[in-house]
């Protein structure tokens, strides 16, 4: 009531005839209460129940007050106007939060042991109220003086602040006893009942054993009613919007929502947003895929003109090819032809995948050096051609280097492969991965004799090439001729899977131009 007259005031004249009328009409309202008043500020007060002047600024309890302006509930024994102990007071602030005053209403006190004859209150409890500040406000010790009731470790103001709560604690001469301590004016008063476990209050047929029984009662049937209220308004609609957002998870499905008879609105709403949420999230991922199908389409475009204008060249090739009788020049062009080859395999290989991000060296790499050792002279039907490739994928880039680097070694052990002493002519490509992520080419054919003296002798265009296509790849190489054989090994790390800028130049070509 203080606080709705509080709130009245603060939009009403407390000068007003009006203010001391609202007062008389609340004193009406509510029983056992003897006064209510606005005091203004400092003390004094006109707007009252019993339409009087009072000043109460000398009065130390209304000095206490108006020096910490908040809502308190307090005891005076000599009362004020009313001349009745228990006071409740309530801050009252403008609409701009200007202090004006207190709302103040004085209640009928009677003494707790005519309470609890009246109510019947056994004497195992023993009852005291107390403020937020700790101050104690009543006592009934029925049985007991006060500080054989109350906690001995526990002060009252930390009571007020775990109020409801019960406990068990010792006593001040360290006996224990069960307490309970709930608000009686939120925030400001408090009643703490102390109970002695000794001496058994709940008898069969008592007030208080019928009381507990009738509210046990009570509290589970409100709690079969809060369950059922929860289950559904609460978890039945939750539990579907959690499957319909598992069906959308798993399989793309929006399930339509309809239940808006048994769920609360905001649930409602939120399934109706999830619904639309999921729509535009189909909507998006469509588009998303139709965009990402035409950007493969036309990469795949890129990548197959790409390599018809490589196959074009070599085709040009091949004419300048016919025309010329002359062996060196027909060597040369058609070891150009062979470079041309790889890096049209290699565009072949991408527009032909499922994926731009790798290209697979085993099916790039040996139909390639298959269709070379066809295409190159210099090899009789007695060569034995073997290869043994791990599939290992590589980015675009290094997969052009290593077509590249793998033509030039197959080419150059065409060229130089020979019977060796043991009558062993063959030549042998392989490609594996280490236990240490490493990718190693190796290229190992027959020589003779003359052959293996002489290879330590000037290095010809194409290990050039082959040195400048492992730096490319930050790879190291390694040759070894002995025993009649010669092998060329080359050692690099995979590159990791990213997307390429859009000014990387073409796969393979950067080593190749330069030279």
């Amino acid at each position: 009531m203080v606080k709705g007259l509080a709130n009245a005031l603060a939009l009403l004249d407390p000068q007003g005839e009006r203010c001391s009328q609202i007062m008389e009409q609340s004193l009406a309202t509510i029983p056992d209460t003897q006064f209510v008043g606005f005091l203004r500020n400092g003390g004094e007060t006109t707007c009252n129940s019993m339409n009087t002047y009072f000043d109460f600024r000398a009065e130390p309890a209304a000095v206490d007050l108006f020096a910490e302006p908040r809502e308190s509930v307090t005891f005076n024994p000599p009362g004020g106007a009313s001349r009745q102990p228990v006071i409740i007071s309530q801050p009252v602030y403008s609409p701009d939060d200007e202090f004006l005053g207190f709302v103040s209403m004085s209640i009928n006190a009677i003494s707790m042991r005519e309470a609890r004859e009246t109510r019947q209150i056994p004497e195992a409890l023993d009852l005291v109220t107390f403020n937020a500040k700790g101050e104690l406000l009543t006592a009934d010790m029925a049985t007991q003086p006060l500080e054989s009731i109350l906690p001995g470790n526990i002060d009252l103001t930390t009571l007020g602040e775990l109020a409801p709560r019960n406990f068990e604690a010792r006593t001040g001469d360290g006996v224990i006893r069960y307490f309970s301590v709930t608000p009686i004016y939120p925030g400001e008063a408090f009643a703490l009942a102390s109970w002695d476990p000794s001496q058994d209050f709940l008898s069969e047929g008592s007030p208080e054993r019928t009381t507990l029984f009738f509210t046990i009662a009570m509290w589970l049937a409100g709690l079969m009613i809060a369950l059922s209220a929860l289950y559904f308004l609460a978890v039945r609609p939750l539990s579907a919007l959690g499957k319909r957002m598992r069906r959308f998870a798993s399989g793309r499905r929006v399930l339509q929502y309809d239940g808006r008879d048994t769920s609360s609105r905001e649930l409602y709403t939120i399934n109706r947003i999830f619904e639309q949420m999921a729509r535009k999230i189909l909507r998006d991922e469509a588009e998303l895929e139709n965009t990402l199908h035409e950007r493969g389409v036309l990469l795949r475009e890129v990548h197959h003109r790409v390599k018809n204008n490589l196959q074009l060249i070599s085709s040009i090739l091949n004419m300048e090819l016919r025309k010329t009788d002359n062996p060196e020049v027909r060597h040369k062009i058609t070891r150009l032809q062979s470079r041309l080859s790889g890096l049209a395999s290699v565009y072949r290989g991408l527009y032909e995948s499922a994926s731009f991000a790798s290209v697979r060296m085993d099916t790039l790499i040996e139909p390639l050096l298959r269709q070379l050792s066809v295409s190159l002279s210099g090899r009789t039907d007695d060569t034995r051609i073997s290869f043994a490739l791990d599939p290992i994928a590589l980015t675009p880039d290094q997969a052009g280097q290593l077509a590249l680097l793998s033509v030039e070694a197959f080419s150059n052990a065409l060229d130089y492969h020979a019977a060796n002493t043991a009558g062993e002519d063959y030549i042998q490509v392989s490609l594996r991965e280490t236990d240490e992520a490493t990718i190693v080419l190796e290229v190992e054919n027959s020589i003779s004799p003359e052959e293996e003296a002489a290879s330590g002798g000037g290095r010809s265009l194409g290990a050039q090439l082959i040195d400048a296509f492992a730096m490319q790849l930050e790879g190291e190489v390694e040759r070894d001729a002995a025993e009649g054989r010669y092998r060329l090994t080359v050692g690099f790390h995979p590159a990791a899977f990213e997307a390429a800028p859009e000014d990387q130049e073409i796969p393979g070509t950067q080593s190749l131009l330069a030279r």
